[in-house]
């Protein structure tokens, strides 16, 4: 009786219990949730890490006219931009070289001078434009899009 008190009050004793009881939760979960959770010192360590890395200011990326490339498959147009463009969310239109074209699709890539693609589809005939703006690839560097 004596060894088992002595191996119940030992913190060090309590690391592999811990770690015990823990394993048995991530399987359940996994085994429930068909997704695996990761252990709960790392996810702490990823918390702290993510609040330092907020608080360093990210490098101002150098302002550049925007790349307008041809769609690819399910888009007819999609646009690289140095800037995230806060407006630009389905179902906002652009009318560019005389065609409507709507947003789908976004994603911030982070790497690179224009990080921030945006893919459009043309606007089907009879479907109302929502949000509707002339575009010039020029916009970002004169302070943003002319209004129609």
């Amino acid at each position: 009786m004596a060894g088992f008190v002595a191996f119940a009050l030992n913190p060090i004793s309590w690391l592999p219990i811990y770690f015990f009881a823990e394993g048995i939760l991530r399987a359940a979960a996994a085994a429930v949730s068909q997704e695996v959770y990761g252990i709960l010192p790392l996810y702490v360590l990823d918390c702290a890490w993510r609040l330092v890395a907020q608080r360093r200011p990210a490098p101002e990326i150098p302002l550049v006219c925007d790349e307008v490339l041809p769609g690819e498959a399910g888009c007819d147009l999609k646009i690289a931009s140095c800037r995230k463009r806060t407006d630009w969310s389905y179902p906002f239109t652009i009318r560019f070289r005389g065609g409507f074209f709507q947003v789908t699709a976004e994603q911030n890539t982070g790497t690179g001078v224009r990080p921030h693609v945006y893919w459009f589809r043309r606007l089907p005939p009879g479907e109302i434009a929502r949000g509707l703006r002339d575009y010039s690839p020029e916009d970002i560097l004169i302070g943003g899009p002319r209004r129609t």
